[in-house]
């Protein structure tokens, strides 16, 4: 991630992002499935285990010590086989000390 401050407290941020799946829970018409790399099923043929994503967010230095920031991922991998196209997105939220 490369993080830029446009002003004394505000910064902006963005850089990629690899993304490791370890296990998947999930529901299908009324049909509970869960996948793990230490259980029985084989995740890698039911989706990519792998992800890649392009990040960008923004941050506020509130004070020396206390920080806040928002992040959003844009998932590039199709993440699911034999399903059309899913990518992942996800927004995260951030509040931090600096000590």
């Amino acid at each position: 991630m490369t993080k830029y401050y446009v002003m004394d407290k505000l910064s902006l941020e963005a850089g990629p992002q690899i993304g490791l799946l370890l296990s998947t829970k999930g529901r299908y018409e009324g049909r509970s499935f869960e996948y793990s790399f230490s259980g029985n099923g084989n995740l890698g043929d039911l989706s990519e285990v792998v992800d890649f994503g392009i990040n960008i967010g923004a941050g506020y230095d509130f004070t020396k010590h206390i920080s806040a920031g928002a992040r959003y991922n844009f998932g590039l991998t199709n993440v699911f086989h034999g399903i059309n196209t899913v990518h992942y997105r996800v927004l995260s939220l951030s509040a931090g000390y600096k000590f």
